[in-house]
């Protein structure tokens, strides 16, 4: 075998290993990250809509890890629906708020 085609071998198997090695960590890492985002959004709608607080108040209970994240907040006509985004990297959260129900987070 030749030097050119041993160092594309070698490096066509660094690239599947590095490749491997990233799948595995997001596949750990993957279902706290939705939790988290998923367990602020409820926070934060709750905080929000349910107890009627300044999105301002609610996001200083959760400093300084708040300011890691986007965070969204929309609000229905008249108050009778609301609705908060999360966003870490590429992992997402959604909080519905219902006035008969309060906040909830949708499959």
């Amino acid at each position: 075998m030749s030097g050119k085609r041993i160092l594309a071998a070698i490096s066509a198997i660094a690239v599947l290993g590095v490749a491997t090695g990233v799948t595995a960590a997001y596949r750990s890492v993957a279902p706290y990250g939705q939790i988290g985002n998923r367990y602020l959004a409820k926070q934060i709608c709750s905080c929000v809509f349910v107890t009627g607080r300044s999105e301002g108040s609610c996001r200083k209970e959760f400093e300084p890890d708040i300011r890691q994240f986007e965070v969204t907040v929309l609000r229905g006509a008249n108050g009778t629906s609301g609705e908060v985004r999360t966003k870490l990297a590429v992992f997402e959260g959604r909080a519905t708020f219902d006035p008969r129900y309060g906040c909830a987070i949708p499959d």
